[in-house]
């Protein structure tokens, strides 16, 4: 639970940067004066952007490989182009497959239908035990009324 959290902290926190970045983009891009300089600087702001959008994909990307781990759930194959793609990090990571928004709905699809089936099953129990003992309460005033 807890590497659950730091995964969802920090996804947060880069989702925030994230904004912080559009917005000073935007306002770098009403304010530019369509020189060679601010072309470069828009530039620098889109990439960082960019990168940005895939450490946030690449946190995800582990995060429900975290939860799929944990529920013991099969993650879809990484040679299928339509569910992951490949950045290279440089230096960081190097080149990582990350989930595409189609692999991600997959995961989260079949993590929900997990989660029903534990309902489910705890549910059924529930009854089952409740069942049990209203029958030995049934049982126990037919036989004191004997």
């Amino acid at each position: 639970m807890n590497s659950s959290n730091n995964f969802k902290k920090e996804i947060k926190r880069l989702n925030r940067l994230l904004e912080a970045k559009n917005l000073e983009y935007k306002k770098f891009d009403k304010e530019a004066n369509h020189s060679i300089e601010a072309h470069l600087e828009s530039q620098s702001y889109i990439e960082d952007i960019d990168e940005l959008e895939h450490w946030i994909s690449h946190l995800q990307t582990e995060y429900l490989k975290h939860e799929c781990y944990k529920r013991e759930l099969a993650m879809p194959k990484t040679n299928d182009e339509t569910l992951y793609y490949t950045h290279d990090f440089d230096n960081d990571l190097g080149e990582t497959k990350i989930l595409t928004p189609e692999g991600i709905e997959l995961i989260n699809k079949k993590i929900r239908e997990d989660k029903l089936f534990k309902i489910n099953e705890y549910s059924f129990y529930f009854t089952l035990l409740s069942g049990f003992i209203g029958l030995v309460m049934g049982l126990v005033a037919f036989i004191k009324n004997i």
